[in-house]
C-alpha cells in the first residue's frame, strides 16, 4: 500500500503553533518591560524633584535669614513660572507668607513636596525659617519613555528568539527526528513491504511509541507472511473448488442430458412403434394379396380393399416418421449444444421450444401444458448456456412444482427484448417456494430432495450462468400461485443485423 506524500512537517506545524505564543509572550515581557520602566521614571522623577525641592529650601534659608523680602518675592515669581510647577508657596514664621497662584490648582498627576527652611549661623545650631511647599508636575515623558522601550525591545526579542531556537532545537532532536524515522520506517513498510525498525532509546512517550511501533511492526510483518502463506492455500483451495464445481456442473449437465436421453428415448418409441407396426401390418396384408393372386382368387373388391389400407398405413406412417424426425432433430440440436460450448447465432424463442420438446417426457409424466410465447429474437451466444437454463427450470418445476399430475399444470416462459436488457420471464402455477428458502435456492447443494437424488446445483449452475457467463442477473419471487423467475441479460448478446 502506497502511503499518500506528506503536504506538511510537524516541524512546520510545531512552529505555526508556537509562534502565536511566542508573539504573545514576546508582546507580554515587552510590556512588563514598558512597565518597570515607567516605574524606573517615575522614582528618577519623584528623587530629581526632591533633590530640587532640597535645593530650593537651602538657597532660601540665607535670604530668610536677612529678610529679603525682594528676594523671595522674585525666587517665587521664577519658581513658578517653571514648567514643572503648578503651585509654590513659602511661608515664614512671622514676616513671610505667600503663594502663586492664589489657589493651587486641584489636578492629577502632581506630585507635593515641601521641605522646611533651616539656618545655622553658628555651627551645630539650627533655626526653623520657614516652610517651601511645591506642587509638581508628575508626568513621565513620553518621548523619554518609548525610547526606552525601544531600548530594551530589541534585547527582549533576541532573548525570545534565543529561546524559541533552544525549544526547537530540543523539541527537534527529541520529538521530530524519532517522528522522521517512525515515518520513514513506515513508508518503506507500506510502499516496499521492507520492516526497517526504528532505533531510539528514551524512556518518555516517545521511547515508548517507538517501541510499541517495532513490536507491532514485527507482529504486521507476521501477520502478513501468514496472512500470504494463507492466500496461497485458499487460492490453491479455491482452485480445487473451482475443479470440483466445474465437475459437478459437467456431471449435473450429462445427468440432464441423460434424463433427456431417457425422455426422448420414451417419447420416441411410441411414433416407432406405431410405424413398425404399420409396416408390419402391410406386410401381412401383401403376402396375403400375392397368395390370393398366385391361387388366381383376387377380385377386384380385394385390391380396391389392398390398395385403401396401403394409403391409409403410408400416410399414418409419414405421421409418426415425420414425429420421429422432429423429436430428433430438436433432441440432436439440444444435446450438441450442451456438449459443445460453441456460439452461434440462433433464436431464443424457437430454442425454448425445442428445449421443452426435448424434455416432453418430463413434462408428460405431470400433464403440464408448456406456453412459449415471444416474437423471433435471434441471439448469437452459447446455446448451450440457454439450453441448461431452460432445462432446469423446467426440470424444477416437474420435479418441485408440481407435485401431482394434473390438466391444469402450466408452465409460461415470455421472451422480449426491451432496450438496453433482454428478458425471460419464467412462470409456473405450482407449489411455489417457501419463503425461508428463497434466498437460499441459488445455494451449491441446496436441495429439498436430497433423499430422492437432488443435487442441490440445478439453479445454482442456472445463477452462475446468467451472471458469470451472461453477464446478467436472476430474480425469483413467488406468485399467488407458483413461483416466477425473472432473468435479464444485457442486450450485447442480440445478433448484429
Amino acid at each position: 500500500m502506497e502511503l499518500p506524500p506528506l503536504k506538511n512537517s510537524l516541524l512546520k506545524t510545531l512552529g505555526l503553533a508556537v509562534a502565536p505564543a511566542i508573539l504573545i509572550i514576546t508582546l507580554g515581557y515587552i510590556g512588563f518591560v514598558a512597565y518597570l520602566e515607567l516605574k524606573v521614571l517615575r522614582e528618577e522623577r519623584r528623587v530629581l524633584l526632591n533633590h530640587i525641592t532640597q535645593n530650593y529650601s537651602e538657597v532660601l534659608a540665607l535670604p530668610m535669614w536677612n529678610l529679603e523680602r525682594a528676594f523671595l518675592d522674585a525666587f517665587l515669581e521664577s519658581t513658578y513660572r517653571s514648567p514643572e510647577v503648578r503651585c509654590v508657596e513659602l511661608t515664614g514664621q512671622s514676616f513671610y507668607n505667600k503663594q502663586l497662584p492664589p489657589t493651587c490648582p486641584d489636578e492629577d498627576k502632581t506630585l507635593v513636596l515641601e521641605r522646611t527652611i533651616e539656618y545655622s549661623p553658628v555651627p551645630n545650631t539650627a533655626h526653623k525659617l520657614g516652610i517651601i511647599r511645591l506642587t509638581y508636575a508628575f508626568e513621565v515623558s513620553t518621548d523619554q519613555w518609548v525610547k526606552r522601550i525601544l531600548l530594551q525591545a530589541p534585547v527582549a526579542i533576541i532573548c525570545v528568539l534565543i529561546v524559541q531556537a533552544i525549544f526547537f532545537l530540543i523539541i527537534r532532536g527529541r520529538v521530530i527526528r524519532p517522528v522522521g524515522e517512525l515515518v520513514k520506517s513506515m513508508r518503506a513498510f507500506g510502499e516496499q513491504h521492507e520492516r526497517v525498525p526504528v532505533i531510539w532509546k528514551t524512556d518518555d512517550e516517545i521511547g515508548w511509541l517507538v517501541t510499541a511501533y517495532n513490536r507491532l511492526s514485527q507482529q504486521l510483518g507476521d501477520y502478513e507472511q501468514a496472512l500470504i502463506e494463507q492466500k496461497i492455500s485458499l487460492e490453491e483451495g479455491y482452485k480445487e473448488l473451482k475443479e470440483v464445481q466445474s465437475q459437478l456442473i459437467s456431471s449435473e449437465r450429462m445427468a440432464s442430458l441423460g434424463q433427456m436421453v431417457a425422455g426422448m428415448t420414451h417419447e420416441i418409441n411410441t411414433p416407432i412403434g406405431v410405424a413398425f407396426t404399420t409396416a408390419s401390418y402391410q406386410h401381412e396384408q401383401a403376402a396375403n394379396i400375392r397368395r390370393l393372386f398366385a391361387d388366381g382368387k383376387i377380385t377386384k373388391q380385394d385390391f380396391k380393399v389392398f390398395l385403401d389400407d396401403i394409403e391409409d398405413s403410408i400416410q399414418l406412417l409419414r405421421m409418426n416418421l415425420n414425429r420421429a424426425v422432429e423429436l430428433m432433430q430438436s433432441f440432436k440440436q439440444v444435446s450438441a449444444d450442451q456438449t459443445s460450448g460453441e456460439a452461434r447465432i440462433f433464436d431464443l424463442t424457437a430454442y425454448a421450444e425445442n428445449v421443452a420438446t426435448s424434455l416432453r417426457h418430463e413434462i408428460k409424466l405431470k400433464k403440464i401444458e408448456v406456453h412459449v410465447e415471444g416474437n423471433q429474437l435471434l441471439i448469437e451466444s452459447t446455446p448451450g448456456f440457454f439450453s441448461q437454463i431452460f432445462t432446469n427450470l423446467i426440470i424444477n418445476s416437474c420435479r418441485h412444482g408440481f407435485q401431482e399430475a394434473s390438466p391444469d399444470n402450466h408452465i409460461w416462459m415470455h421472451l422480449y427484448y426491451s432496450e438496453p436488457n433482454i428478458y425471460i420471464v419464467y412462470e409456473d402455477n405450482g407449489a411455489g417456494i417457501p419463503d425461508a428458502n428463497l434466498k437460499a435456492i441459488f445455494e451449491p447443494f441446496f436441495t429439498t430432495k436430497k433423499s430422492q437424488g437432488g443435487t442441490g446445483l440445478g439453479m445454482h449452475i442456472l445463477k452462475t450462468l446468467v451472471e458469470e457467463r451472461l453477464e446478467g442477473k436472476v430474480e425469483v419471487n413467488n406468485l399467488e400461485k407458483g413461483v416466477r423467475f425473472k432473468i435479464i441479460i444485457p442486450d450485447k448478446w442480440l445478433a448484429k443485423s
